[in-house]
């Protein structure tokens, strides 16, 4: 039976982050995923330049995630997270009111691509405080519970829009998802004292202060001799290219393929979401059993074989059952993955080694719209989703060339 007395050894600011990631979570999951359906399906917008907009955003957020990582390391976590949570706040009202004027698209893209800019400086620092806050027997706990409150925000969101579904327009959800976002900002505010939660040495810190023209892009490069995380980190590009399709080209393959409209696509998100709060903590220990690389590599076969199972989808039935069998290998990966970063990063890195996950992790969120885009262009059914799910085994297959090249221990 899964012990959950593990979670209450947490230290509170881990739980506090928590929450406050749950509700601004909760804000945006209400408007955001469904933007693409939004400009695809009422817009008019090609489903290729559709899909080129969360490309270019997501690679503006891979090299911010980059950035983001060394610059936590130097002048602490919290800083960060209060500019970037204060400011992705403000966009998404800008957002909102420029769906309720209909403004042009090209101004939504902007906005789409500023709250993915404030987005990447949130999650490294986010990320190296958890490291920081806790020891390393209790990461994976620590890590699984930010994923699950994470995805309780995720669930809420998109089954409240539902329940608003023509109660309400798109637009006028934006008046709710923004004074929840500025709530989670609130909750943050107790974490102010730890402006700089790394637990290093004095001098060190010291020493990191005194570089007063630091070079990002050095920061980052100067890593690229550990040969172990530069797999890990390709199996990561891999693993997201894959992931975002469910976020991206699976709402638009069932809006506009399979003909659902948006109180029923939103279930995608909501069964998504559910199954990662009801299974995450559970799958916490069982990931400490079996150990982090084994629970990686089979998340990634099981990523790769129900994708590839949603080419047989003909109603929303079936497509729930694919999304539900996604969303198991998510929570095998999700706490692996986060928790193996920290443990790979020497003393002092955690944040850029974080970074340059989050790089990998965006780099493939960003390639994998518009590749999902032009397959939905020249593939369809089946072969569009087994090709899409090759990625997930060739994300195993890196996973375990990082393992053998790291000389990590499945129990690590």
């Amino acid at each position: 039976m899964f012990d959950f007395s593990q979670f209450k050894l947490l230290d509170r600011h881990v739980w506090i982050l928590a929450w406050s990631r749950l509700v601004a979570t909760l804000g945006f999951s209400m408007v955001l995923p469904f933007m693409i359906v939004y400009l695809t399906r009422d817009r008019q917008m090609p489903i290729w330049a559709a899909t080129l907009v969360m490309s270019v955003s997501g690679a503006c957020g891979a090299l911010a995630q980059g950035i983001a990582g060394s610059l936590c390391d130097r002048i602490g976590r919290m800083p960060l997270i209060v500019a970037a949570n204060i400011l992705r706040t403000l966009n998404l009202g800008a957002l909102g009111l420029c769906v309720s004027v209909q403004a042009p698209v090209w101004i939504l893209a902007i906005l789409f691509v500023n709250n993915s800019l404030a987005r990447a400086f949130i999650e490294p620092p986010s990320q190296a405080m958890v490291a920081d806050l806790t020891p390393v027997d209790q990461r994976v706990s620590a890590f699984a519970l930010q994923r699950m409150f994470i995805n309780i925000g995720f669930a809420s969101g998109p089954a409240l829009a539902a329940l608003a579904d023509g109660t309400i327009g798109y637009h006028q959800l934006f008046y709710l998802s923004v004074p929840l976002s500025f709530v989670g900002f609130l909750i943050i505010l107790p974490l102010l004292p730890l402006r700089n939660a790394a637990n290093r040495p004095a001098p060190e810190i010291a020493r990191l202060k005194d570089q007063k023209k630091p070079n990002w892009l050095r920061a980052l490069v100067e890593h690229r001799h550990d040969r172990g995380f530069m797999w890990y980190a390709a199996a990561t590009f891999l693993f997201f290219l894959l992931q975002i399709q469910l976020f991206v080209t699976l709402p638009i393959f069932a809006a506009k393929h399979l003909g659902l409209p948006n109180a029923e696509v939103s279930r995608i998100f909501t069964v998504n979401g559910l199954i990662v709060v009801a299974l995450q903590l559970p799958a916490a220990g069982l990931i400490n059993r079996i150990g982090r690389m084994r629970a990686l590599t089979m998340g990634c076969i099981g990523y790769a074989v129900a994708y590839s199972a949603l080419g047989l989808a003909g109603n929303l039935m079936f497509l729930l059952v694919c999304v539900g069998a996604i969303t198991l290998s998510e929570v095998m990966l999700a706490p692996s993955q986060h928790s193996l970063v920290t443990t790979l990063a020497p003393s002092g890195s955690i944040g850029a080694y974080a970074g340059i996950f989050g790089l990998a992790q965006v780099a493939g969120q960003s390639v994998g719209p518009a590749l999902g885009g032009l397959a939905m262009e020249y593939l369809n059914g089946m072969v569009l989703w087994v090709a899409l799910g090759s990625f997930g085994f060739m994300a195993a297959l890196a996973y375990s060339r990082s393992h053998h090249l790291s000389k990590l221990r499945t129990s690590a």
